[in-house]
């Protein structure tokens, strides 16, 4: 093998077995699946008061960190305070505060996280008079 070639498969063999990433058919190198998930404490609430959201992933954000948007199915009864939170590099979890509203009778909300469409399993809240 020529000298000058040696450094560069060098580096081909380090970028393939240094990394839990495989090939895609384009030739470049695919993430591994990222799964998230929310939990709220506590898990039911009267409405009125606030609520600690968590959205969790399942490996470390990378360097810049990773931005998440949040949803709620009922913006009246729940919903986070802000639209986004970013978990920060090397973190796998970040915390927001859902408001909620009174409500006549219980009324369970359901929230969800994307980050570069994947989305988590919806999650309930209930909210109680």
């Amino acid at each position: 093998m020529k000298n000058y070639l040696r450094p560069l498969l060098l580096v081909l063999i380090a970028l393939t077995l240094g990394t839990s990433s495989a090939w895609g058919q384009s030739g470049r190198i695919r993430e591994p699946s990222l799964t998230i998930s929310l939990s709220f404490r506590p898990e039911s609430v009267t409405g009125g008061k606030d609520v600690t959201g968590t959205v969790t992933i399942s490996r470390d954000a990378g360097a810049g960190g990773l931005l998440v948007l949040l949803s709620t199915s009922d913006t009246k009864v729940a919903r986070p305070r802000v639209g986004s939170v970013t978990i920060r590099a090397g973190k796998r979890d970040a915390t927001f505060t859902v408001l909620t509203s009174k409500v006549t009778a219980p009324k369970s909300v359901f929230l969800g996280a994307e980050v570069r469409n994947v989305t988590s399993t919806k999650t309930s809240l209930r909210v109680d008079r």
